[in-house]
């Protein structure tokens, strides 16, 4: 037979619960990585079970099983300055690897309508992640975050140009990082672009609409657009 453990619990602020973890449980990757990646909110119901053959062993980490929802959570994504903040969604923790599903959030200013993180919280070598979130882009924050995600590129360099950006557009952004990788995978797809800029390369207003932004394997296209440049 097995031994099994579980716990219970409702509106758990995840602050609260970090620094008793850390305090119990400082030398746990596990929770060490857990809590580098989830920042904030509270925990609307959340339980844990812990199930093995050996009673020595029934706290490994490995066999936990950890299921909650998060109301105005706030999630780290790995390797990057990227935080998606005020998470209406669930967590999941099986084998070591951690699955945050978002209904909603905020993305550096833009709301988020769906997104998803997976995690391997065990890998003692580096933290595969693969993440996805689709958004109604401010394009005001874009540039920004794309430079932060991409530093040294020719994008970024190029996004350095554009000032007094806003707009909006429909945008899937996905992350990811394999095991042993050392760069960090990003493809964007931006759609339904309606947006006004200034170009340091044009001395003129800019001003798109429409056309599809695509992003992918270091390689930027932006085609189908419809613009003008400054009255023309």
């Amino acid at each position: 037979g097995k031994t099994r453990i579980a716990f219970k619990g409702d509106k758990i602020q995840i602050n609260q619960a970090r620094q008793a973890s850390l305090a119990l449980g400082s030398r746990s990757r596990l929770v060490r990585q857990l809590f580098e990646i989830l920042r904030a909110g509270t925990t609307q119901e959340i339980r844990v079970v812990f199930e093995h053959k050996s009673l020595d062993d029934l706290f490994e980490a490995d066999d936990m099983v950890l299921r909650g929802s998060v109301k105005q959570g706030s999630v780290k994504i790995p390797k990057t300055p990227v935080i998606v903040s005020d998470i209406d969604g669930t967590a999941f923790i099986q084998k070591g690897v951690l699955q945050v599903n978002a209904k909603s959030g905020n993305l550096a200013g833009s709301r988020v309508s769906q997104g998803w993180l997976d995690l391997d919280l065990l890998n003692y070598e580096d933290s595969p992640f693969k993440g996805e979130f689709n958004f109604s882009a401010d394009l005001s924050g874009v540039p920004s975050t794309l430079i932060s995600l991409l530093p040294g590129t020719v994008l970024a360099n190029e996004l350095k140009k554009i000032q007094q950006v806003s707009g909006r557009a429909d945008t899937r952004l996905i992350l990811g990082m394999d095991t042993g990788e050392k760069d960090i995978q990003v493809d964007v797809r931006a759609s339904n672009i309606s947006g006004l800029a200034l170009y340091d390369r044009i001395p003129l207003n800019l001003s798109i609409s429409n056309g599809v932004f695509s992003y992918k394997d270091q390689q930027a296209v932006l085609c189908n657009v419809e613009g003008r440049v400054g009255n023309n």
